[in-house]
């Protein structure tokens, strides 16, 4: 039988830890896939293939403007407010830059 762990996809890759750590860093801005891969200083597939798989987690939402994705975490995910006081502590002992 196998459980599902949705830990072990959402901190699987530096890709979708990168795009985490910004999202968490800025909850209520909204990021194209682009942005977030520029911004991350990663791949443009790099940063939709994490995308992918925090929108399969439930952790991201999706909004269309024209023909653009917009990508935000979803504040109200049970693992948002734990993810984001880790990611944000893991920053402040410069585990992670900024």
């Amino acid at each position: 039988m196998k459980v599902h762990q949705p830990l072990d996809d959402i901190l699987r890759g530096k890709g979708v830890l990168n795009v985490l750590r910004l999202l968490c860093r800025h909850p209520d801005t909204p990021f194209t896939a682009p942005e977030l891969a520029r911004t991350s200083g990663m791949a443009l597939s790099q940063a939709q293939a994490a995308l992918a798989i925090l929108e399969s987690q439930g952790m991201v939402d999706r909004s269309v403007a024209g023909r653009s994705h917009l990508w935000s975490i979803r504040q109200g995910n049970a693992l948002f407010h734990p993810l984001r006081a880790l990611l944000l502590t893991l920053a402040q002992i410069g585990y992670y830059p900024g």
